[in-house]
């Protein structure tokens, strides 16, 4: 699904980056991730939950494009 929608992960990264986080796209993101980790973990201070959101973001345009399983796998067996 991360390769289907590539170029917009791609385009909200480089509106991340730039620090435009009021972009529509992007404030939808926030928020739905937002919404999501207060009902499902434990509560955080807004600015913690949006860098996990933009880290997270940034996660899945490297993992999601081409050779990113096998990068994810490199990465998790460095991990352990």
């Amino acid at each position: 699904m991360a390769q289907q929608h590539h170029g917009a992960i791609r385009e909200a990264v480089a509106i991340w980056e730039e620090g435009r986080l009021q972009h529509p796209p992007l404030v939808d993101y926030l928020e739905r991730f937002a919404d999501l980790w207060r009902d499902r973990l434990t509560p955080l201070p807004p600015p913690q939950v949006e860098a996990i959101a933009g880290k997270l973001l940034m996660d899945l345009l490297f993992y999601g494009g081409p050779a990113g399983s096998q990068r994810l796998w490199l990465a998790l067996l460095d991990e352990g």
